[in-house]
């Protein structure tokens, strides 16, 4: 059986710093061609809220858990107080944690003396197209993989208390960090052959103490963000094509197959492996068993977990084959960096800048900055960046930030029911709105930056209905509809009424 390999410390503190400087250079690229997720902003709104003095809330004087990670919007709330706009802090908040993990990455293989794996596991958390995009995406995922990775260097190195807190905290970054604090438990208490009960008692504490504080807040155990989405229907195609196999992203795809081929191998060599392999499983496992709909920041600690057991085996086939003094020679780490580099350059000008960030995001942000919206409410359902940028009340048809879209109304009936002034919605509703309401016109942008008017009943049908059905079924009060399709480069298009 091969032996783990030897540590020499100048070698793998070397390989560190080559990855960390890929790693940021992957992620500023991703700033530069990709764009912050929707959700993103619904997170910016109630950090932006709290600094205010209003509380964590999305819609003032309404305490609604809408925001699943109330760690994350702690976190915001720092830079937001000095006067940094959210829109740059968390983008830099994730590369930052994105580094500090892989600080994580180095000292778990050192401590294993397997650095050697570490770099190839480092390698790819770098190179990786979605997870590099969503570090930047102004998610809590970053912030999720880094709170993980340091419970268990403490584990590891003995510090029980440390990761059990930890592991607890976990849960108040995201839900499904709970699965993580019971599977980091079960594998402690199976490999000490003993229940560890102080550090239990004070992981339960946290999370009990975390969830009583909630609930004399909002009045509920359970986020309403995590409501909502479980209303939706279940959908067993995301998890195959999203966070198992996603074609769109080719390296991942591969990584799955690797994965499978070699978890057993990898499992056998490392006990990073092993604890992280034991609740990524569980997670799949709770995914796949109530169909969840799962979105791309769901996904990054287990295409994390597909790097790692990749790394990890690769270094053991090279081992394997005698192979492995090309892994140690020193230049390795430095064109790994340079591959990246390159690699992520030609990226950039493949992709150019995002053209969600300016034809949509930056184009809202715009459009409300000259517009007063005291008073007003808006429908929506990605209503992220519209409630952001306009600070309107927020009815929302997934019921994330508005309970009353599950309690009280069907979805075609909230609209009818409430009569808000305006309603956000995307082309993939237009369908089931349009037999409630008609646009009048269209008015839009296409490309970049030629600020090209959309031809009258373009996208969306404007054409198609006249106003006075809406007039008839609205008696008369005037709406405003702003439709978006975020995956289009035609922009976001206005329809008034």
């Amino acid at each position: 059986m091969a032996q783990p390999l030897p540590n020499p410390t100048s070698s793998t503190m070397k390989w560190i710093w080559w990855m960390a400087i890929a790693l940021a250079f992957s992620r500023v690229v991703s700033m530069y061609s990709f764009y912050l997720y929707d959700d993103a902003f619904i997170t910016f709104r109630y950090t932006a809220n709290l600094v205010s003095g209003h509380g964590l809330v999305y819609n003032i004087g309404e305490r609604v858990q809408g925001i699943t990670t109330p760690i994350w919007g702690f976190v915001l709330a720092i830079p937001a107080s000095i006067g940094v706009p959210l829109e740059i802090a968390s983008r830099w908040l994730g590369l930052l944690f994105d580094l500090l993990s892989l600080v994580l990455i180095w000292r778990i293989f050192s401590w294993e003396q397997n650095g050697y794996s570490g770099m190839l596991v480092a390698f790819l958390f770098v190179v990786d197209l979605f997870l590099a995009k969503t570090s930047v995406s102004g998610m809590e995922a970053p912030l999720l993989l880094f709170v993980m990775l340091l419970a268990i260097d403490s584990y590891q190195r003995d510090k029980l208390y440390s990761a059990a807190v930890l592991s607890g905290l976990t849960v108040f970054v995201r839900p499904e960090g709970l699965l993580f604090a019971i599977s980091l438990l079960i594998y402690a208490t199976y490999v000490k052959r003993k229940l560890q009960l102080g550090p239990m008692l004070a992981g339960i504490a946290l999370i009990v103490v975390g969830a009583i504080l909630q609930y004399a807040y909002y009045g509920q155990w359970i986020p309403q963000s995590v409501v909502g989405k479980a209303a939706l229907e279940r959908n067993y195609d995301w998890l195959l094509s999203l966070a198992l196999f996603p074609i769109r992203d080719p390296l991942q795809f591969v990584l799955s197959l690797t994965t499978i081929a070699g978890l057993p191998t990898a499992w056998r060599r490392s006990e990073f492996v092993r604890i992280y392999s034991l609740w990524t499983i569980a997670l799949l496992f709770a995914w796949t068993i109530t169909g969840a709909h799962l979105w791309a920041w769901y996904c990054y600690p287990v295409w994390f977990w597909k790097a790692l057991v990749t790394g990890v085996f690769i270094c053991a086939v090279f081992e394997k084959s005698e192979r492995i003094a090309w892994i140690r020679k020193f230049t390795v780490p430095a064109v790994l960096c340079g591959f990246t580099m390159i690699g992520w350059t030609a990226l950039a000008v493949a992709l150019g800048p995002s053209d969600v960030s300016h034809n949509i995001q930056s184009k809202i942000a715009g459009w409300a900055k000259s517009r007063d919206f005291s008073g007003k409410t808006t429908y929506g359902m990605d209503f992220g960046v519209f409630g952001y940028y306009t600070g309107m009340r927020v009815i929302d048809e997934p019921g994330l930030v508005w309970p009353d879209a599950i309690t009280k109304y069907a979805s075609h009936e909230i609209l009818l029911g409430e009569r808000p002034e305006y309603a956000f919605v995307n082309f993939g509703q237009w369908t089931e709105l349009a037999r409630l309401y008609r646009p009048q016109g269209v008015a839009g942008w296409r490309g970049a930056d030629s600020g090209e008017r959309a031809e009258r009943g373009g996208r969306g049908g404007g054409a198609r209905f006249t106003a006075g059905e809406v007039v008839r079924r609205f008696n008369g009060r005037a709406m405003t509809f702003c439709v978006t399709n975020p995956l289009d480069k035609a922009g976001f298009v206005l329809l008034f009424v």
